[in-house]
């Protein structure tokens, strides 16, 4: 079925080629031709200072609605970008009623469960498995993804700590985004963070034996771009993003920074954040993208302390005015240089101590987003 509309491709002989608009003959095939062409996600429009790359974890992969359960959901696509955030993808035809209005509940309903029960061992297996199918080499496509020589390793810790913080995208396909589509991916964008809600349409337009495909992304409004802290791209490094950032973001790393030199500990600059260490434990994490600082709780749980826990939470959720997530919290940079005080005389020093008190050999692993 064609739609009227076509684009005009001049040859070298400088003969003219008419090509129509071609609607796909199945959501299989747009399905097939993003796992072939993942650039069809036009990361170039959704950050042209820094392009997103993808690598492709798996088709079809199953979301869990419990931790350890069986599949509840099966996702179209999901994809790494090359700061290690999962990007879930689901495909429909414009012709499809779903896209309307289901489409997004089933969306939301796969990233509410993937953040929560979703280990990065079992998305780190799909992609693997994914490889061997393929008979690509897994750190060998890492690498490529990264272009960097980056421990392998290290990048699947930046996955985890990217599911910890829920830093995950969201991405609706279709030939055709309709208008009511597009009002609610542009919504959902500007409220969530930093989670992102984007939405690519992917036109096909034949003729004379050619096919080209014309992505084009939807939902990156100015009020979300705001949101996210977009002043600088999300594969700059912090120093870029930190000069890009908000006052309340630059003071809040001040702050920390001063804090952090009296308390004898190091801080250590990610590729889009920084870290404050003791040893080899960290602590806090600063990340001007989505302009707050993660803390770390769930360490103290793992070993056993379950008082020291839930004190280090009263006291976050009783500054944020409201409860905090348990595992991962994070608190606004605005919040953190407001109450800037009750923070450092009160709530740094239970923190800390909750975490050193820790055995140090069990405790390696970052807390920090976006290392």
């Amino acid at each position: 079925m064609t739609t009227g509309e076509g684009i005009y491709l001049v040859r070298d002989d400088g003969s003219l080629v008419e090509l129509a608009e071609q609607a796909y003959e199945s959501e299989a095939l747009l399905q097939q031709l993003l796992e072939r062409y993942p650039s069809l996600l036009a990361g170039n429009q959704m950050n042209p200072g820094a392009p997103r790359r993808w690598v492709l974890v798996a088709r079809e992969a199953g979301v869990p609605s419990r931790l350890g359960g069986g599949t509840q959901w099966s996702v179209d696509h999901v994809f790494l970008d090359q700061d290690g955030v999962p990007t879930i993808v689901e495909v429909k035809r414009s012709t499809d009623t779903r896209i309307r209005r289901e489409v997004v509940g089933q969306m939301l309903d796969y990233a509410a469960n993937a953040v929560a029960y979703w280990p990065v061992e079992t998305i780190r297996a799909a992609f693997e498995r994914t490889c061997a199918d393929q008979s690509t080499d897994p750190a060998a496509a890492i690498l490529a993804l990264t272009g960097s020589e980056e421990d392998i390793d290290g990048f699947w810790a930046r996955v985890k700590v990217n599911l910890q913080a829920r830093r995950i995208r969201m991405v609706f396909v279709a030939d055709r985004i309709p208008a009511e589509l597009q009002r609610i991916v542009e919504f959902l964008n500007e409220q969530m963070d930093p989670a992102e809600v984007l939405a690519v349409e992917v036109r096909q337009f034949t003729g004379q034996g050619i096919t080209t495909l014309a992505p084009r992304v939807v939902g990156q409004t100015s009020a979300a771009q705001r949101q996210k802290g977009a002043g600088a791209p999300p594969g700059s490094s912090f120093q870029e993003r930190l000069a890009n950032a908000a006052p309340e973001v630059q003071q809040a790393a001040r702050l920390l920074d001063r804090w952090a030199t009296g308390a004898g500990l190091v801080g250590r600059d990610g590729p889009g954040s920084r870290a404050w260490y003791a040893g080899r434990i960290s602590l806090l994490n600063l990340n001007p993208a989505s302009a707050a600082v993660q803390f770390g709780i769930e360490p103290i749980r793992q070993a056993a302390r379950e008082a020291e826990a839930d004190a280090v939470h009263a006291l976050l959720s009783q500054i944020a005015g409201r409860p905090v997530a348990p595992q991962w919290p994070t608190l606004p940079c605005s919040l953190l240089v407001a109450r800037w005080q009750t923070i450092e005389e009160q709530l740094l020093p239970s923190y800390l101590t909750a975490r050193l008190e820790r055995h140090e050999s069990s405790e390696s692993e970052p807390s920090s987003a976006g290392e």
